[in-house]
């Protein structure tokens, strides 16, 4: 049984050219298609403005691998086991891949603080 599940299982070289295409217009939605609020304060404005750029910065730096796990996750609040499914592969590597995310992220947020 289980040699038949991954012979389903497309190969690593497979992944690696779906898995931008699978992901790719869920980054592109959250990271540009955010409405703006006519309403807003110009403090306001410009405060989302930069913190919008700041978060394109360190998501444009980190690896795809590391960005779409990390995007799936912390933006469109799915789980370690749902995104597993969803890109083939083990939901301790989506595990790992996640726990890298969040120091790249951490440590880039803290570079562009400074």
């Amino acid at each position: 049984m289980k040699t038949a599940a991954r012979a389903a299982r497309p190969s690593v070289g497979t992944l690696s050219a779906v898995t931008p295409e699978l992901v790719a217009p869920r980054l592109s939605k959250l990271t540009h298609d955010q409405p703006a609020d006519a309403a807003a304060a110009p403090e306001r404005d410009g405060d989302e403005r930069r913190m919008r750029e700041m978060l394109d910065a360190i998501l444009d730096e980190m690896p795809f691998e590391l960005r779409s796990v990390f995007v799936l996750h912390e933006f469109e609040g799915m789980t370690r086991v749902e995104i597993a499914k969803m890109l083939v592969i083990p939901a301790g590597t989506i595990a790992s891949r996640l726990r890298r995310a969040h120091i790249v992220f951490k440590s880039r947020l803290g570079a562009l603080n400074r």
